[in-house]
């Protein structure tokens, strides 16, 4: 009798672990992320892919060539969020899509 109880219990408490995240929804980007600014998630994005780029190089997972165009393709655009952060008076930091056509070109 006691061992059916136990398994039992086991089981709800196994099922509300398992169905309470399900049930509560998961957080969507922009909630996680609420407390910072929009050019803060993008330069990290970014930040994060000029990382990458660099792991995937020296695992041989690019080539050269592929390596150092993408690389100059997103540090351009890193360059580009960074002098947004210095110059832009009105606080807003987020890049037009113009910014970035001068900045590859």
């Amino acid at each position: 009798m006691y061992t059916v109880l136990i398994v039992v219990l086991l089981v709800l408490v196994s099922l509300t672990l398992i169905a309470y995240p399900i049930w509560k929804g998961h957080v969507g980007e922009g909630e996680q992320l609420e407390g910072l600014s929009p050019i803060a998630t993008e330069k990290d994005v970014i930040m994060g892919t000029l990382s990458e780029l660099e792991f995937d190089y020296h695992m041989k997972k690019l080539s050269e060539d592929d390596y150092r165009s993408l690389k100059n393709k997103y540090a351009k655009v890193a360059l580009a969020i960074i002098d947004t952060e210095d110059t832009d008076p009105t606080g807003d930091t987020r890049i037009s899509r113009a910014d970035l056509r001068a900045n590859q070109e």
